[in-house]
């Protein structure tokens, strides 16, 4: 069956299947990741989350981040900087880390 023959029968599917209902919304239920910076923040810093770059650490630190709730890793970078990496669970609709980055020794 060809693409354009099999997309009205992915169409109906999805119809069909309608929208989550409560429990299935809640098992996908996302939090707020919110970071501040102690400090100031680095040029060229970037954010992973998961082994996922992100985003600039100022841009994340500015409007925070939506993730799925559970277990998580973030790693925060820059040059000449030690790396902040640290585990975290989210729960909850709002989380906090304070990410302090401290200049690599020469």
């Amino acid at each position: 069956m060809g693409v354009t023959r099999a997309l009205p029968y992915a169409c109906l599917l999805c119809i069909a299947c309608g929208p989550p209902s409560i429990e299935q919304h809640a098992k996908i239920a996302e939090t707020t990741l919110v970071i501040k910076v102690d400090g100031q923040v680095p040029e060229r810093s970037r954010v992973i989350i998961d082994d996922e770059v992100v985003f600039a650490l100022d841009i994340v630190a500015l409007h925070g981040v939506r993730l799925r709730q559970g277990q998580h890793r973030l790693t925060v970078t820059a040059p000449g900087f030690l790396s902040f990496d640290e585990g975290f669970a989210l729960t909850g609709k709002r989380f906090v880390i304070v990410v302090s980055l401290r200049r690599r020794p020469d």
